[in-house]
């Protein structure tokens, strides 16, 4: 029974990363960007580009909240999450080394090199492993944390998630467009495990993961995820459709629900991979 638990966790966990890494090829081919090339003239093309692009915004989110999944529930001592970190800066390093050799530039040096490497602009795709280190600094308080968290504790971060990120955006956005001042909060107004990606998404993803009880899932809760899911795409559509319309097309609307997005992705592919993998005689 163990291991067949152990094993259905393994495979939804596997096709959660085969839908990020389709949406982060995806986000890199030239369909994704269709719609930054258009004019909003509310043709049936148009919208589809826009729609299109919209679920691109879980990917990186589901690598985060698998990555919660599996580490924020291990045991683990600093010896061993020390060589995690060494693993992950040889890594970084040795990826920052190929790209600075080969991205031409004028006065290579030693110096300018650790000065872009550092900074994290040697190249800008290694955005991801440097977020993904902060994750990691910070696994030893993470876990004691997330492991006494309940349901109401992860929607309160969800709630002020969505509340300070895409609700501000989103209402700037028409203050601005009604001719009114954009509200501009304080800078040391910050609550990082519920703004940034790397704390809030391995939070969601460890709840998701080990403290939802798939069998208790009802068809109305089923419902109102694929509404989170169908409803943060269609918001971030239409806010980047009026985007265009009243101006050019950016990347500023189509990722804000991506969280929500993904976080419903995640329980959907873990409700039916685990309903399909558990018969009724296997669970008995």
């Amino acid at each position: 029974m163990h291991s067949h638990i152990s094993s259905t966790h393994k495979s939804y966990l596997d096709i959660l990363r085969i839908i990020a890494s389709f949406f982060v090829c995806y986000n890199h081919a030239y369909g994704y960007h269709l719609f930054l090339d258009q004019a909003a003239d509310g043709s049936l093309l148009s919208w589809m580009n826009v729609c299109l692009s919209s679920p691109v915004a879980i990917n990186v989110p589901l690598f985060f909240m698998i990555s919660g999944a599996l580490l924020l529930n291990k045991t683990e001592c600093y010896p061993s999450l020390l060589r995690r970190l060494w693993r992950m800066v040889v890594l970084i390093t040795a990826a920052s080394v190929v790209t600075y050799i080969l991205v031409p530039v004028e006065q290579p040096s030693l110096p300018h090199f650790l000065s872009l490497f550092f900074s994290g602009t040697v190249n800008g795709s290694h955005w991801y492993l440097f977020a993904y280190v902060s994750f990691l600094l910070l696994l030893p308080f993470l876990r004691p944390a997330v492991q006494k968290m309940t349901g109401t504790d992860l929607l309160y971060l969800v709630v002020l998630r969505t509340v300070f990120r895409p609700g501000l955006a989103i209402l700037n956005f028409w203050l601005e467009h009604w001719g009114y001042a954009a509200i501009r909060l304080s800078v040391n107004l910050q609550f990082p495990l519920s703004m940034l990606d790397c704390f809030f998404c391995p939070i969601a993803g460890y709840w998701l993961a080990h403290k939802l009880c798939i069998e208790r899932i009802s068809r109305k809760q089923l419902s109102g995820w694929v509404c989170v899911l169908l409803g943060g795409c269609l918001i971030a559509s239409l806010m980047t459709y009026a985007e265009g319309y009243y101006d050019t097309f950016t990347q500023n609307y189509i990722g804000e629900f991506g969280y929500s997005s993904a976080m419903a992705v995640f329980v959907l592919i873990r409700y039916f991979t685990e309903k399909v993998s558990i018969s009724p005689k296997t669970a008995a």
